[in-house]
């Protein structure tokens, strides 16, 4: 009869879509879900697939490039709102390989399964004011770091120790908002340099449920070979992570511009770290006694650094391309266990990523009030935290914490320009696991 002794409580948060990174180091089964991205606000950046490290060229580069700023020449005032749909994946049910199914109940599936839940987020993304003089630019903005929920129900995996997770409900809920300041000299007319600062806001929380077995060999609702019984009354342990701090973040770039056809970006942009600002709490259930766990931990917006490159073969249609290098490995720089003698960081790894962006924007200048359609593409390595250590040794999350995969993203846009002083854009993101739109305005005067 297999044994089933303690179960695994599983580790750190992957980072994403609208994807990648990772949330809060605590061990939560619905961190192992979630991967979302930091792609650069703006819906001109998001329809040409990210690639705007060196274009640069409207109020957004107080994010994406402080450098590009004086690439305006009247002040302006922008908005932009985003609505995002978001894929959670995770180990719903299943054996893990080796292991082959007892037959017995629900014990019945060959290798791991599986599930997903979707959620929607919408938010004011962006909202910035410019002021060009002379050989300066000047902006203030608000921008949506991150604006992410996601949710799990998990039926309970059969590892390979011949042991059973414990069914699990859990949910998230995420945001980071900077508030920030940029400046951008022309140090001589090929030559922009760019700098930021900015405080970057949390606030975190999320709550896993996880429910007994009512017996080592009963089929029935509750039982180690039946189906969960997710009664509040049979609650074993509850996890929480609670985060509310401020971090201060730095950005700076250059746009080199060695011919009016090609323009190169180069930009560094520092990731918040909420060192200490989040709180980590175990507690017993209905089905469980012992003394609740507190631990202080941390969240870590990865760091970034990139460059671009724009050709413009004429003067309706601009090609841009970028390659970002995001640390996602930082992440695991707070990562703290509830159950601290169970599981070693070490046990646990995520890969820098390198993203890769191009974009298209031909523009039809002819007309009375010029309409540009754009479209790109842009690479998401896979950035979902990941157990590299024993499978098989006491404590092992091999089941929960899995590899995932690079995903392509797609996307397209239009852009229109009803006076010299209002242009509306929208743009759409699509994705295996996540699908975004946003409409920006800006107003100049």
């Amino acid at each position: 009869m297999p044994r089933w002794g303690a179960v695994i409580l599983g580790g750190v948060l992957a980072t994403v879509p609208w994807a990648p990174i990772a949330l809060a180091q605590g061990d939560q089964e619905i961190n192992a879900s979630v991967q979302f991205n930091y792609a650069p606000p703006g819906a001109r950046s998001m329809a040409m697939g990210g690639a705007f490290l060196g274009l640069a060229d409207d109020a957004t580069a107080a994010y994406a490039n402080p450098a590009g700023l004086m690439a305006l020449t009247r002040p302006e005032l922008s908005f932009e709102g985003r609505m995002s749909r978001f894929e959670s994946l995770f180990t719903d049910r299943g054996s893990e390989p080796p292991r082959t199914p007892t037959g017995f109940g629900v014990d019945t599936t060959t290798g791991l399964q599986d599930g997903s839940l979707d959620d929607t987020v919408g938010s004011p993304a962006f909202v910035s004011f410019v002021y060009p003089k002379g050989r300066f630019a000047l902006a203030l903005y608000r921008h949506e770091l991150v604006s992410y929920e996601a949710r799990i129900s998990t039926f309970g995996a059969y590892t390979i120790r011949d042991t059973r997770f414990f069914p699990a409900i859990g949910a998230l809920d995420i945001a980071i908002a900077s508030y920030g300041a940029a400046v951008s000299v022309k140090a001589s007319d090929k030559l922009w340099l760019g700098a930021g600062v900015a405080q970057a806001r949390l606030d975190l929380a999320s709550r896993t449920d996880r429910h007994a077995f009512s017996g080592s060999s009963q089929t029935g609702a509750g039982g180690y070979y039946g189906p969960p019984n997710t009664a509040a009354s049979n609650v074993i342990n509850s996890q929480a992570q609670e985060g509310d701090g401020t971090a201060w973040t730095i950005n700076a770039g250059l746009l080199l511009k060695p011919s009016d056809k090609v323009q190169l970006g180069v930009v560094y942009r520092q990731g918040a770290d909420f060192d200490g600002d989040v709180t980590l709490t175990s507690t017993p259930g209905p089905q469980a006694s012992f003394t609740p766990i507190v631990e202080q931990s941390g969240f870590k917006v990865p760091d970034a650094f990139g460059g671009g490159v724009v050709v413009r073969p004429s003067d309706r249609l601009t090609v841009a391309f970028d390659v970002l290098q995001v640390m996602h490995s930082q992440r695991l720089d707070h990562f703290v266990s509830v159950f601290a003698d169970t599981i070693d960081v070490s046990d646990y790894a995520v890969d820098d990523g390198t993203e890769v962006h191009v974009g298209l924007e031909y523009v039809f200048a002819g007309m009375n009030k010029p309409v540009a359609i754009r479209a790109g593409a842009w690479l998401e390595p896979d950035s979902r935290i990941r157990w590299v250590g024993d499978p098989a040794a006491p404590g092992s999350d091999s089941v929960v914490f899995r590899a995932g995969d690079d995903a392509w993203h797609g996307s397209f846009g239009v852009g229109w320009v009803l006076g010299p002083k209002f242009q509306i854009d929208a743009a759409g993101d699509v994705s295996e696991r996540a699908t975004v739109g946003t409409v920006s305005a800006v107003v100049r005067f």
